[in-house]
């Protein structure tokens, strides 16, 4: 039996790291805030070299990282890739979602997560579905410097939302410019 060349495993190897350097990077991380441990999911464009425009995004329902991970991958890290954005997904601790008490990791969580991430001019654009999108009302509301633009819902795709946070074309008023 003849023995396969090597150069034929060097480009299976090769080809496997450039396709996954396209895709962007998923962080799962964990920050201490205001006491409280925050569980957040962060997706980094690839070849991430900032600054970079960011997303807060915050899940529906019971706004826990199981939720946060579904709603990245079906709606948040496509998007995130293909318009080179850094979107971060946080979860609710101990249970208190982001309008009922979760709030109160802000703003030192925005705080941490500039000093991380080098967020085009220091500002988020906030977004969110279901209670997520209550959330997103409600930070953005509460911190308004941190977020020009204002809240983006969407109740049957959050797809849209993600879509349209990310679109240059809407303003902070929600209006097409």
């Amino acid at each position: 039996m003849k023995p396969q060349p090597r150069s034929g495993v060097l480009l299976v190897f090769v080809a496997i790291v450039a396709h996954h350097s396209l895709f962007a990077e998923v962080l799962d991380k964990t920050k201490s805030v205001a006491g409280t441990a925050v569980h957040y999911k962060v997706v980094l464009p690839s070849h991430y070299d900032p600054p970079y425009p960011g997303v807060l995004a915050f899940p529906g329902g019971a706004q826990t990282i199981e939720i946060a991970e579904n709603m990245l991958q079906r709606n948040w890290r496509d998007e995130a890739e293909r318009r080179g954005y850094i979107v971060v997904i946080p979860a609710a601790t101990k249970g208190l979602l982001f309008f009922q008490g979760g709030e109160r990791v802000f703003p030192e969580f925005l705080d941490k997560l500039l000093a991380d991430y080098k967020i085009r001019d220091g500002k988020f654009h906030i977004a969110g579905n279901s209670n997520g999108g209550i959330s997103a009302f409600h930070i953005a509301a509460a911190f308004p410097v941190t977020f020009p633009m204002k809240v983006r819902t969407a109740s049957e795709r959050s797809r849209t939302c993600a879509s349209t946070c990310m679109s240059a074309s809407w303003t902070t008023a929600g209006r097409k410019k």
